[in-house]
Parts: structure tokens; C-alpha cells; sequence
């Protein structure tokens, strides 16, 4: 792993995956900046926080128990969280799938197979809320725990 353009890594690298797929949906991590602590999803190449704070960034500062007990705290909430994978269907073929946090519907990763003949625009996929696309049909495909 390489040092990030400001010259930092994150002291640890949360990796979630279905074990049933050979997919990253998140890369998130912590930063240990100036004395405190950063916690959010990471660029899964780069693995820089982002420009700003998302729903799951988290920073602490203090005595270094405080902020190690926190940074605990982030890691087993997130890995603890249930993800629903969603598929949409066009004639028995998968041609889209969304992973979301199960509480918040919150996006995590989305694909769709380019090879497929189009069943029209691939722009709703890339809405939040997506909605199945030219003729397809969408479905949820599993509810589960990643960790």
C-alpha cells in the first residue's frame, strides 16, 4: 500500500465484501491526522478520506484510550450493519445489481453488465432510489450481515 498524495495511510483499512462475490461495495478507513483521528469511506485505490465528511465519517481527538475506544467503536458498528443487495432482471438475466446499508438505503456500490443488449437508459441506476430500467424488473436479491 502507497502513501497518499498528502503523504498518509490509514491506520486501519475496513475492506466489506459479499463472501459470495469477488466485490469490494466499501473501502472505509481511519486517519490519524495532527493528533486526532479521521474515520470515513476511503477512495478504494488511494485510499484518501473524502473532501468532505459523508454519513459515515467520524473524528475524535483526546486522551489516546478515548479516541482508540471510539475508533473501535466506528470499526464494529460498521461492519455490524446489514446490506441488502438488489438485482434487476430482463428476461432471467441479471443485468444490474445495488448493495445499500439495509437502514439507511444508503448506496455502496452499484454495476451493471455494459455486454447485456441495453433494456434501456443505465441512468436510473445511478440514481439514489433506482428504479428498474426499460422493461426490467427489480428485485431484492438477499439481506445480510458482511461481517
Amino acid at each position: 500500500m502507497e502513501s497518499t498524495a498528502d503523504g498518509l495511510l490509514p491506520i486501519v483499512l475496513v475492506s466489506l465484501s459479499p463472501m459470495d462475490a469477488n466485490l469490494e461495495i466499501l473501502a472505509a478507513g481511519i486517519h490519524v491526522l495532527d493528533g486526532r483521528i479521521q474515520a470515513d469511506r476511503l477512495h478504494n485505490q488511494l485510499f484518501t478520506l473524502p473532501d468532505t465528511p459523508t454519513s459515515l465519517g467520524m473524528e475524535a481527538a483526546g486522551p489516546a484510550e478515548e479516541v482508540a475506544a471510539r475508533a473501535v467503536e466506528w470499526i464494529a458498528a460498521l461492519v455490524c450493519r446489514a446490506v441488502d443487495r438488489y438485482e434487476w432482471v430482463h428476461q432471467g438475466v441479471i443485468y444490474a445489481e445495488r448493495y445499500v446499508f439495509s437502514d439507511t438505503g444508503e448506496n455502496l456500490c452499484q454495476m451493471y453488465n455494459p455486454r447485456l443488449p441495453r433494456l434501456g437508459s443505465v441512468k436510473p441506476l445511478s440514481r439514489p432510489g433506482m428504479c428498474a430500467a426499460g422493461g426490467g424488473s427489480k428485485r431484492k436479491a438477499s439481506e445480510h450481515r458482511i461481517a
